[in-house]
């Protein structure tokens, strides 16, 4: 009895913890983009019942007024239930180092979708996800072993 009786204490909590909300689902912690190519892409997934607006950026700093050599396409679009969205990033030029990487940042805000409600009092919140975008230019030897 003794041993059944902490582990009667526990499974309440297993069954607590099992419950989660997914929201949207970013394709990526970071982005690595190769100084040899156009573009690169990372994929935005909404596994949710419902619809979200996506809004999505990238810039060099929070609050720096400069722009980000970087444009992401789409910036703007309606991400349906169950459905999955490609986003691009391509680089629109600017004076990056060749001999070192550069950081930017990502933001992906997802605003979801209201349904009409005469006079209901409802909180919604937009979550803003922002990853790294870091810019590989192509003479930066990629093997790992030499960077370090």
């Amino acid at each position: 009895m003794k041993f059944y009786s902490p582990l009667l204490a526990f499974v309440p909590l297993f069954a607590i913890a099992t419950v989660a909300e997914a929201g949207v689902i970013v394709g990526g912690t970071r982005i690595i983009y190769d100084g040899n190519k156009k573009e690169t892409s990372i994929s935005v997934k909404n596994p949710d019942k419902f619809s979200y607006l996506i809004q999505s950026w990238a810039d060099i700093s929070e609050g720096s007024k400069e722009k980000a050599p970087f444009i992401v396409t789409p910036p703007l679009f309606r991400l349906g239930a169950g459905q999955e969205n490609m986003l691009r990033i391509i680089r629109t030029g600017g004076n990056l180092p060749e001999d070192r990487e550069s950081l930017f940042w990502m933001n992906i805000k997802s605003i979801p979708a209201t349904e009409k409600q005469e006079s209901a009092n409802v909180l919604q919140i937009a979550v803003k996800t922002r990853i790294k975008i870091i810019y590989r230019p192509q003479n930066i030897e990629k093997r790992p072993g030499k960077l370090c």
